[in-house]
């Protein structure tokens, strides 16, 4: 019996599924997760299904080893935890649990809201300094910074120790925003606030897309019963006899 180690990284839940039910299909069963490794053991003559879920607690605590008990009863093993994830694993297709897809569902809605209210304040703070740090600086309400110019050197005289290809990175790097913004004594806070709202935007519309994949669906409307058909239309008219064409 082989160990392999495998190094991936997944922003999907689904994703991450199907690729463990693909290296099921070869043999490999999970016993471990430790950052963007997995290790398997490789069993060739047996194959293996998987269900990636997040679980919200540990599963040594009293609601996780719970939860993991009843997938057990069915024959769904928690075979490797990692960072609150459950990683369940059987030698026959795993359903989809209701609980664990609401499980899911929530932490990517909840991380979502997280980026974005970080990506808020850094679109306020950027564009404070964008749009109204300008205007109360004219007014003479604001204190004297450094420029672009000095932080630069500034930098330089700090990391003077790291490697020049660094340094020669840092200011390329304020040299594009300096011709971007101009040299202002905002333009260094920009050059943090504006990738980093981009960067931000990104990972919450990741985590968005996968809440949106993740979500029960919504239980279909039980049809209105069709409504019986009226008494007196089934009713022969007494005393009239069919006419005939």
């Amino acid at each position: 019996m082989g160990r392999t180690r495998v190094t991936k990284s997944f922003f999907s839940s689904q994703k991450e599924t199907a690729w463990l039910d693909e290296m099921g299909r070869k043999g490999c069963r999970l016993v471990e997760r430790k950052d963007g490794r997995y290790f398997f053991e490789e069993e060739p003559e047996k194959q293996f299904h998987y269900r990636v879920e997040w679980l919200g607690c540990s599963p040594e605590s009293e609601e996780g080893a719970s939860y993991v008990a009843s997938r057990a009863a069915v024959g769904e093993t928690l075979c490797a935890s990692y960072s609150l994830w459950g990683y369940f694993l059987s030698e026959t297709p795993i359903g989809e649990s209701e609980e664990g897809r609401k499980r899911t569902a929530s932490h990517y809605r909840n991380t979502a809201i997280l980026f974005y209210v970080f990506d808020a304040v850094a679109a306020v703070l950027a564009g404070y300094h964008f749009v109204i740090r300008g205007f109360l600086e004219k007014q003479g309400l604001l204190l004297q910074a450094p420029t672009l110019e000095k932080s630069g050197k500034f930098l330089a005289n700090l990391w003077n120790r790291l490697a020049y290809g660094a340094k020669e990175l840092l200011y390329r790097y304020a040299k594009l925003w300096a011709k971007l913004l101009g040299n202002t004594k905002a333009t260094t806070v920009l050059a943090v606030l504006i990738p980093l709202v981009i960067v931000l935007s990104v990972l919450g519309g990741l985590w968005l897309t996968e809440w949106l994949k993740n979500r029960p669906a919504k239980k279909p409307v039980a049809a209105e019963p069709e409504e019986e058909a009226k008494t007196d239309e089934q009713t022969e008219v007494s005393g009239e006899d069919p006419q005939h064409c």
